[in-house]
């Protein structure tokens, strides 16, 4: 009826050295301390219990302190260092010198019971219940291990060292109650037990123990890429603002003599222009060449360009007073549309305002806000100046559209030009990022005026059937100032 306890005893030592030792060069690739620490444990209970078995042997040819007090040993150090290992994994390791410790202490206590105790049954009433509450310990320990990995394979592991615990309390309560024989190689239903739970008990955890490892090591992996991934994106983020950083110490170099520089320029241009004036008088007076006229223009043209740009940096390094108050986004676009009357009929385009209600009021500062639409309105108009398809409608709506519910107003100014490059929604935002022929500050200057006011401002390319023109869309959100 039962099996042969002996021999079972042996079986479960040999697993307990072979199993673990196969653990060991399986995970070569991932030997931490907490690995190390677990085979390490397991062979240490494999010697322990093969020693058992041969106990019958021992008990003729060595001391009583090799055949009881170093066997329990081994096995009490086994389990306190596969307990260590688990704690480890968990940041939670106890010091080595308690657990070395107690496992002195226990072979200091056993002792004394092999030497004063009058009956086996001390010693083994000790020994017993120290590896049952060991045994009882690694399964609690495996159950906050899968826990605090999110791991499930450690589920049947901690359940069969939880198992093993309760026989071996099972055989410490029959003992106590004097029902059950203090020689563990005896047959008997609770020794048999005790052996088939064991070898159970050290597959599952040793094979448990290599998935669980691969399983963290899977999991670890990922949170790896993930925190490259994070670190990636600061380190971009990181070089964005770098880059602004040093934009921003450029520009602050160049405003320290930028005034100076803009005077300096300016002086010989203006005197430039009224020469220019003076020349074009006299050929007026004096017969009217239009061959002296034609060339005439042609310097005419270029220097009224240069004065434009000059006169356009001075006004931007000008420091004025910000006075933020409700402002009419209608007449700010009208005022503006005035200004640009001229440039929109030499394009040729069409402007118009779509708005839901009759006026709209935004809280920023007049003159920066007319600055920004003249900035957007002219970008429009280059844009449809570039496009190829010179026969296309060259059109400009504005819209407006005040959201109640939000509290802003959305402002979108479509053209019909070539549309946005791939990639550019964010970049031509950026200053110093020129299109042909201009100096790259229109358009950063705007973002800096808008977010100023706590506003935002983006650029997209249109969407014919959303926005009824099929090229760029540049779009405000602006702080209402509606009661």
């Amino acid at each position: 009826m039962f099996i042969d306890v002996k021999t079972a005893y042996f079986l479960l030592g040999f697993l307990y050295v072979v199993m673990p030792v196969s653990v060991y060069f399986y995970l070569k690739s991932y030997r931490t301390n907490a690995v190390k620490l677990w085979c390490l444990g397991g062979m240490l209970n494999g010697i322990g219990l093969v020693m058992i078995s041969f106990r019958p042997f021992m008990l003729t040819h060595f001391a009583d302190f090799f055949t009881f007090t170093l066997v329990n040993t081994l096995i009490v150090s086994g389990y306190a260092l596969r307990i260590q290992s688990l704690r480890i994994d968990m940041q939670r390791a106890a010091a080595n010198y308690l657990v070395f410790g107690l496992i002195l202490l226990f072979t200091i206590g056993y002792h004394l019971c092999v030497i004063f105790g009058d009956t086996l049954g001390t010693r083994a009433m000790f020994a017993l219940t120290v590896i049952s509450f060991l045994l009882l310990r690694l399964a609690w320990l495996g159950k906050l291990y899968e826990d605090y990995f999110g791991l499930k394979r450690m589920g049947y592991v901690a359940t069969i060292y939880g198992l093993l615990g309760i026989a071996i309390a099972v055989k410490v309560i029959f003992l106590a109650l004097g029902y059950e024989s203090y020689d563990v190689l005896q047959r008997s239903t609770i020794n048999t037990i005790m052996t088939v739970t064991g070898i159970l008990a050290v597959i599952y955890s040793n094979l448990g123990y290599i998935a669980l490892v691969l399983a963290k090591v899977e999991k670890d992996f990922q949170k790896s890429i993930s925190a490259n991934l994070e670190m990636a994106d600061v380190l971009e983020k990181r070089n964005v603002v770098i880059k602004d950083l040093m934009r921003v110490q450029a520009f602050s170099t160049v405003g320290a003599y930028g005034s100076t520089v803009v005077h300096e320029v300016l002086q010989p241009l203006t005197a430039l222009r009224f020469g220019l004036a003076n020349l074009e008088s006299y050929i007026l007076k004096n017969g009217n060449d239009s061959d002296a006229n034609e060339r005439l223009s042609a310097v005419k043209k270029p220097a009224e360009r240069a004065i434009g740009v000059i006169e356009n940096l001075r006004n931007f390094m000008v420091e004025r007073n910000v006075d933020v108050k409700p402002v009419s986004v209608h007449e700010a676009l009208v005022n503006v549309l005035s200004l640009a009357k001229a440039r929109v009929m030499a394009v040729g385009a069409n402007v118009s305002i779509e708005h839901e209600v009759l006026d709209v009021y935004v809280l920023a500062d007049q003159h920066q806000l007319e600055r920004v639409f003249f900035n957007l309105i002219n970008n429009a108009l280059d844009a449809i100046e570039r496009k190829a398809d010179a026969s296309a409608a060259k059109s400009i709506v504005i819209k407006l559209k005040y959201i109640q519910q939000k509290r802003f107003v959305l402002i979108k100014i479509v053209d019909s030009g070539e549309g946005l490059p791939e990639g550019m929604e964010h970049k031509i935002f950026e200053w110093l990022e020129t299109k042909s022929g201009g100096m790259g500050l229109g358009l950063a200057l705007s973002k800096m005026l808008v977010e100023s006011w706590q506003g935002t401002i983006g650029a997209y390319t249109a969407n014919a059937k959303m926005d009824g023109l099929s090229g760029a869309v540049f779009e405000l959100k602006l702080k209402s100032a509606q009661q």
